[in-house]
């Protein structure tokens, strides 16, 4: 049986799936318009939620190459499906990721220090912290996604 924190977690990675996708869609502007563009996000969005939710156990020992195929997945997403350069389509994506993974350390070590307790403790599943921490990690992703599409998007 799931454990509720498996849940939670489960939900959490399906929300930042939909904040990226949402986010690289909206800074490199859609190739298609309409249905056919609900259709590639809701499309881009399975596939990437099936690989995020079922093969992270395989990757276990090699937590890098699976971080890296996810990063693939909207790489590629932007190459097929968006209208910006090249570059960008490469840049925005693995920017995008990486300031996910900037927002957790900033928040590890502000909730660390706030509640005093270890880092470890905020890496344990079946943790209320961690839980919690990773929905904060979540809002606070989504708000700077509308930061930056507000200050940067033309």
């Amino acid at each position: 049986m799931i454990s509720t924190y498996t849940i939670l977690e489960m939900s959490a990675t399906l929300i930042e799936i939909a904040i990226l996708l949402e986010f690289i869609s909206k800074m490199l502007s859609n190739k298609h318009q309409g249905k056919k563009n609900i259709i590639t996000l809701i499309s881009t969005f399975g596939i990437i939620s099936i690989y995020m939710l079922t093969t992270e156990s395989l990757f276990a020992n090699f937590s890098a190459i699976y971080n890296f195929i996810g990063i693939m997945f909207y790489v590629i997403y932007a190459l097929l499906f968006t209208k910006s350069h090249l570059i960008y389509k490469i840049i925005i994506p693995v920017l995008s990721i990486m300031s996910v993974l900037f927002i957790n350390i900033i928040l590890t070590i502000a909730i660390t220090y706030l509640f005093n307790i270890e880092p470890s403790d905020l890496l344990e599943s079946d943790n209320a912290f961690r839980i919690t921490m990773l929905f904060i990690t979540k809002i606070t992703f989504f708000l700077f996604t509308r930061f930056v599409l507000r200050k940067v998007k033309p």
